[in-house]
């Protein structure tokens, strides 16, 4: 069977996402307890000591991150 083409998009994606070495998840199940406070605030000190960090807010419901 024939490999599937994928777009230069795509592959840049793929190897991207294969270089993240460490990920860090805050959660909680209860709304309105601070993940998105103490998430922005690893970012930023991992940032402040020399970390390429990238920050998701994956509340589909009401996101707190903005662009």
């Amino acid at each position: 069977m024939a490999k599937p083409m994928i777009s230069e998009d795509d592959f840049k994606l793929q190897e991207s996402l294969g270089k993240i070495k460490h990920v860090i998840i805050v959660m909680s199940g209860k709304g309105g307890v601070g993940k998105s406070t103490v998430s922005s605030n690893i970012a930023i000190t991992l940032n402040q000591k020399g970390y390429e960090v990238g920050l998701m807010d994956i509340d589909i419901t009401g996101p707190n991150i903005p662009k």
